[in-house]
């Protein structure tokens, strides 16, 4: 089972722009995969939904969904910034989906399938 690591911005923009993350990740992947969520994530998530307000009912919103469909939090046991834990983790049987163009050039120099999000509407597999 191939491992989809989910990146912070992804997630919240997912929300924002009102896209069925799930629906998408199955359309897209011909394959058995797993989301998974870091700690580190988490604890990024947190801190936005601190700020209150519209942010923190996104928030709600994306850990409801995620964890409905069985998102598995893992601890990576890593400090330090979110996109190196992730560059540092990932595989090239794994993916990662994200928004952060620094990350994806990463990612694809090292080989890992990254996941994109196309016109506000729809996932997409680049470097697969």
């Amino acid at each position: 089972m191939r491992r989809i690591f989910l990146d912070t911005n992804f997630i919240i923009k997912c929300i924002e722009w009102k896209i069925d993350l799930i629906g998408e990740l199955r359309r897209i992947c011909d394959f058995a995969y797993e989301i998974v969520l870091l700690d580190r994530v988490m604890d990024e998530l947190a801190e936005f939904a601190a700020q209150g307000g519209k942010k923190k009912e996104t928030v709600n919103v994306a850990l409801l969904v995620l964890n409905k469909n069985g998102a598995k939090n893992v601890a990576s046991g890593e400090t330090g910034l979110v996109d190196d834990i992730l560059v540092k983790i990932a595989t090239k049987n794994d993916a990662v989906a994200t928004q952060d163009q620094a990350l994806k050039r990463r990612l694809k120099e090292k080989g890992v399938p990254v996941i994109i999000i196309r016109e506000k509407g729809y996932l997409e597999f680049v470097g697969r």
